[in-house]
């Protein structure tokens, strides 16, 4: 009789997804950003390997491993990016934060990206993404829409180099440039974190915790036993004002102050007096035709700050339920916004046209 071979079970295939990794406090000299990978530099730091592309769901032809620190005062990252083909990594955009801010400028280029989001309630806007081109040039993107001025962006750096076997980048990001909860002395916290880069010449974006072809949230990984500096954050009152001068028949001038504060690591408060709206580019509007209004992407840094925190959603063909342009202009505006527990958030704004209208919205 022939010998047939017993069946076996297959060994169950590696999970990539929910992935953890320990938090690690630096003790030594935090590494020094220059976008080179220096012997020894990151040694202390957690290793993240093993990145999966998105589309294939298996392991990145080209691999790339991160590193992961904590100090009193900055996150530092590092990524080291394998490329069977150096010679073919492309970096174009020079532009700060244009990766977050035009279309299709994220699939241009290679670059790098990481994710955090200290609340666990794994929703898109309390997301804070950091990326890094080849070039070294910086984008962000803050939880809730903060901080869309560039002056409030937070003074973070980022640095990239070419090597012979792909391109390496390093980031220190401040802790007080991200939103995160509070806490008592020395009590530890996990965050979701993922970390990603995107590969031009093969179209590939490579994740260390897997999301799936859906990029599904709560497939991202943990960053576990942090423990959040209480001494970073320091509440901070940041003024700018402006004048401007016209000369003519009749010498006029007119000033303004934008003023921004914020009290928490998860609360802000923003006002704005005469904002000089005249010098900020206006969105285009087509010349299709429409049956109810039309509605434009808003520009002005007043209502940009914060934004995601007033998306209140749409009603039918009515549109958006708060449309912040019908506000054309106003004399004295204000607003407040952030965390009021993990779960929830406020938002509150009101500007006033001296004389003539009054606008509030709350969510």
């Amino acid at each position: 009789m022939p010998l047939v071979a017993p069946l076996q079970t297959p060994p169950p295939a590696i999970s990539y997804s929910k992935r953890e990794l320990a938090a690690i406090r630096l003790t030594r000299t935090p590494p020094s950003i220059d976008g080179a990978l220096a012997d020894g530099e990151w040694s202390e730091a957690a290793r993240a390997e093993s990145f999966t592309d998105q589309q294939a769901r298996r392991l990145a032809t080209d691999q790339t491993i991160a590193y992961l620190a904590y100090d009193d005062k900055y996150l530092y990252i590092a990524f080291d990016c394998k490329d069977s083909q150096p010679e073919g990594v492309i970096g174009r955009e020079l532009v700060r934060d244009a990766r977050y801010q035009r279309d299709g400028v994220g699939g241009s280029e290679d670059s790098v990206e990481v994710i955090f989001e200290p609340f666990l309630t794994f929703k898109g806007g309390d997301f804070s993404r950091f990326s890094v081109n080849p070039l070294g040039t910086r984008s962000a993107a803050l939880a809730g829409g903060r901080a869309r001025k560039a002056e409030w962006n937070g003074d973070w750096d980022a640095a990239s180099k070419r090597t012979a076997t792909g391109w390496t980048a390093e980031m220190r990001i401040p802790w007080q440039t991200i939103n995160y909860p509070t806490g008592k002395t020395g009590e530890k916290r996990n965050f979701v974190l993922n970390l990603s880069r995107f590969q031009y010449r093969t179209q590939t974006n490579s994740q260390w915790s897997d999301t799936g072809q859906q990029g599904f949230n709560d497939l991202m990984g943990r960053w576990v036993g942090i423990e959040p500096p209480r001494s970073a954050h320091k509440a901070t009152l940041s003024l700018l004002p402006y004048a401007l001068g016209f000369a003519g028949k009749t010498n006029k001038g007119q000033f303004g102050v934008d003023a921004r504060y914020q009290p928490t690591p998860d609360f802000t408060v923003v006002g704005s007096v005469s904002p000089d709206f005249a010098t900020v580019e206006g969105a285009i509007q087509n010349i299709n035709f429409s049956r109810s209004e039309r509605y434009v992407d808003e520009r002005r840094p007043f209502f940009l700050e914060g934004q995601d925190y007033f998306q209140a959603g749409e009603f039918y063909t009515l549109g958006p339920l708060f449309y912040s342009n019908r506000i054309q202009k106003f004399d004295i505006g204000a607003k407040a916004f952030g965390k009021i527990t993990p779960n929830d958030t406020l938002g509150v704004l009101i500007t006033e046209d001296f004389g003539k209208r009054t606008d509030a919205v709350v969510r």
